[in-house]
């Protein structure tokens, strides 16, 4: 086997093994289809902080809420399924840039745009954020990827937990596109 026989195999070794690797993770059958709770045009899911995930602009204190006014914020979370977050079912992950309009205590008013990712597509939605304990509210689904491509709809907020957890109950105005 010549050399670049041999380089193109290992690419396409690893690229197989990548692919098989994220499968398993992502909640992907072997029958490729997304899991039941992707496929329908509601879908719950909750997201819990990790402080491993926050990005803050360099000279702000990271734990000082009142330094965070003006600044946008960074955040990047797991989601997992169901409405309590006491779930062990990994739903994907959701990415969010918030600009923080106000902070005292643990409450905080934001302005954000988030893109919740799963294994098939990602729906993104944006609005204000008020996130103060039992605070519910609704943002607009401004677009999606994969099986939610071109989403439009809502998302519902409740606050669980502020600044530590929230659940998302998204209205899509169309089914996702599942097989």
């Amino acid at each position: 086997m010549s050399r670049t026989s041999m380089q193109l195999f290992a690419v396409a070794a690893l690229a197989a093994l990548a692919t098989a690797v994220a499968q398993l993770g992502s909640g992907v059958g072997s029958s490729g289809q997304p899991p039941a709770e992707l496929c329908a045009r509601t879908i719950t899911v909750v997201e819990t902080f990790s402080a491993a995930g926050l990005q803050v602009p360099m000279g702000i204190n990271a734990t000082d809420y009142s330094t965070w006014p003006g600044s946008t914020v960074g955040y990047n979370n797991d989601l997992v399924f169901g409405g309590s977050g006491m779930s062990n079912r990994t739903a994907g992950g959701i990415l969010s840039m918030c600009f923080v309009q106000s902070a005292s205590g643990d409450a905080s008013y934001s302005y954000c745009i988030a893109t919740a990712t799963f294994s098939m597509g990602s729906i993104t939605f944006q609005g204000p954020f008020p996130d103060d304990v039992d605070s519910v509210f609704v943002s607009a689904v401004v677009g999606g990827t994969g099986i939610f491509n071109g989403a439009t709809g809502s998302a519902k907020v409740t606050v669980l937990t502020a600044g530590t957890q929230w659940k998302y109950k998204f209205t899509l105005m169309s089914k996702p596109a599942c097989m």
